[in-house]
């Protein structure tokens, strides 16, 4: 399939001279739109009609600018009335937390110490004082204490006459023993 060349020289100029055409329609488009606008802007109409809306414009900005100061205004008139009491009372409260931690870490510290102290004071089940090396007078008074409480059951506060007990009693056991072993 062979094209001739008249044919294929036809399509080119064809279109060529169709975006000649376009290029020709959208330049007299702008331009007539140019004109309108020339004419608009020479019109004494139209120039008095912009003439007032710059003025509106202006007198609109300036009666903003009023408003704005006169709200600025009444709120700088009443802030100083309550302006002063907060100042004064966030003074007060910076004071006073500066003065209650302190006070607080150093209540909280010896009321752990005292609770600390009364756990290792305080008898265990079978009447023993687990602060016996810390505090002897103490914890002796807790075991009495204890002691009584239980009705005399439990740790002897005296371990020395515990100790005189048990050998007193293993005297016993053994001079029992050998009675029996002799009557046997």
């Amino acid at each position: 399939m062979q094209r001739s060349p008249a044919r294929g020289v036809s399509i080119g100029w064809l279109l060529r001279a169709a975006a000649i055409v376009a290029v020709a329609m959208v330049s007299m488009s702008v331009l007539g739109q140019l004109r309108l606008t020339w004419e608009e802007i020479s019109n004494p109409q139209v120039q008095a009609a912009q003439q007032r809306a710059q003025i509106a414009e202006a007198d609109n900005r300036a009666a903003n600018l009023r408003r704005d100061t006169a709200n600025q205004q009444a709120r700088q008139a009443v802030e100083p009335s309550w302006q002063q009491r907060i100042v004064a009372t966030e003074g007060v409260i910076v004071v006073a937390l500066l003065v209650a931690i302190p006070l607080a870490i150093v209540a909280i510290l010896v009321a752990l110490a005292l609770l600390f102290r009364r756990h290792l004071s305080i008898p265990t089940r079978d009447g023993r004082v687990p602060l016996v090396g810390l505090d002897r007078e103490l914890s002796r008074e807790a075991l009495i204490g204890y002691q009584q409480m239980l009705g005399g059951r439990g740790w002897s506060a005296n371990i020395v006459a515990m100790d005189r007990e048990r050998i007193a009693a293993a005297g016993e056991l053994v001079e029992q023993g050998e009675r029996e072993e002799v009557a046997g």
